[in-house]
């Protein structure tokens, strides 16, 4: 079992955060055209873009690289993120 130490001196964390291997996300930006509420996504679209922005904000903020899926129909969106994962 893997021991997860919570509390680390920021000098620590930086070191460890230099020493990983860069993590590419994938991106998919609220897109508009295809937003729609319900019970899973209760956001409205202006709220899934105010909480988009702080998501990639955090994430820059920790070193990821992230890769934004284009807006397209599925097959190429499904295509540009199985090249990305080299599948």
């Amino acid at each position: 079992k893997r021991r997860v130490d919570l509390l680390i001196t920021k000098s620590e964390f930086k070191k460890r955060r230099k020493n990983r291997k860069k993590i590419k996300l994938i991106n998919q930006t609220p897109w508009q055209e295809i937003f729609t509420s319900d019970s899973e996504r209760y956001e409205s679209f202006e709220q899934a873009i105010e909480i988009h922005h702080h998501l990639l904000k955090t994430y820059m903020r920790f070193g990821y690289q992230l890769i934004d899926v284009p807006f397209e129909t599925i097959e190429k969106r499904t295509d540009f993120i199985l090249e990305v994962l080299n599948l």
